[in-house]
């Protein structure tokens, strides 16, 4: 009988060893390329906190939560919350692969997001469609140049920024994935992790996608409590009537009182929730 564990704590490697990852249609694309001064501020910080983990400049590292679901036993792993580091974890797994390929596990990650994401993401972890030269030009630029490239990739926003983060990863780590050591460090007593919750056995993922993704646009810092404290209730605790009441009342009583307090000021109300 298999069992499900909620919150346990992976690699991506060990991660990726017993799920095929794939990025549904209805999560956003890939952002931390993108160059803008958001991004940026948290991409650099990221790759900064993994390069120091991986040489031994820090203690473990954990990258918080990645929630998903399989639908069916053996089903690809749907990421709810989590897309964007474990697309760039991808990334340095994938980069981590072209210096040392021995003991690195099969990256299978699929974006369906776009159709041309999923094709790109399916080109560059052919090895007999991309290899990578450390003595050629900028990886983006070798990757644009093979015979796979065509125009409709430069019109995808995550292929962009997935471009623009190898770009940002071979700048950091271009000698440690030289030398073997990047793979190495990946693969061998990891420090860098995460916790994985899979809903999918408890039936809370459909209901989630809606919750977290139907505005269209990133939710905010009360919303994402909001919508981790109901899954706590609703999961953890097996409390499904108090998961309601709880959220009634934040959405009525709590609400009003908030709204009262701040006179009404909506720039000013998410700050105020949290």
């Amino acid at each position: 009988m298999e069992t499900h564990t909620i919150g346990k704590l992976v690699t991506f490697c060990n991660f990726i060893k017993g799920h095929d990852i794939e990025i549904p249609r209805i999560q956003r694309d890939y952002t931390y390329g993108s160059g803008t001064e958001k991004t940026e501020e948290v991409l650099g910080k990221l790759l900064s906190d993994i390069f120091d983990a991986l040489t031994g400049g820090s203690e473990e590292l954990i990258l918080d939560f990645v929630y998903g679901s399989r639908k069916y036993l053996g089903g690809n792993f749907e990421p709810l919350d989590g897309q964007q580091r474990l697309t760039t974890l991808f990334l340095l797994h994938l980069y981590a692969s072209w210096g040392n390929s021995e003991n690195m596990p099969k990256l299978r990650f699929d974006y369906s997001t776009r159709d041309s994401t999923a094709e790109f993401c399916q080109y560059i972890t052919d090895s007999d469609k991309f290899k990578y030269d450390f003595n050629g030009s900028r990886v983006d630029e070798q990757i644009m140049d093979c015979a796979f490239w065509r125009a409709s990739f430069g019109d995808d926003p995550s292929v962009r920024s997935m471009l623009n983060v190898l770009v940002r990863i071979e700048d950091k780590f271009k000698d440690l994935c030289r030398s073997g050591e990047l793979a190495s460090a990946l693969v061998n007593n990891c420090n860098v992790k995460f916790y994985c919750l899979d809903f999918g056995p408890f039936g809370l993922s459909d209901d989630l996608y809606v919750k977290m993704n139907s505005r269209g646009k990133p939710m905010t810092a009360y919303e994402i409590f909001k919508s981790q404290i109901e899954k706590y209730i609703d999961v953890v605790l097996d409390e499904k009537e108090l998961k309601y009441e709880f959220g009634r009342k934040f959405d009525t009583e709590y609400t009003d009182l908030i709204w009262r307090e701040m006179g009404n000021d909506r720039c000013a109300i998410d700050d105020a929730f949290v």
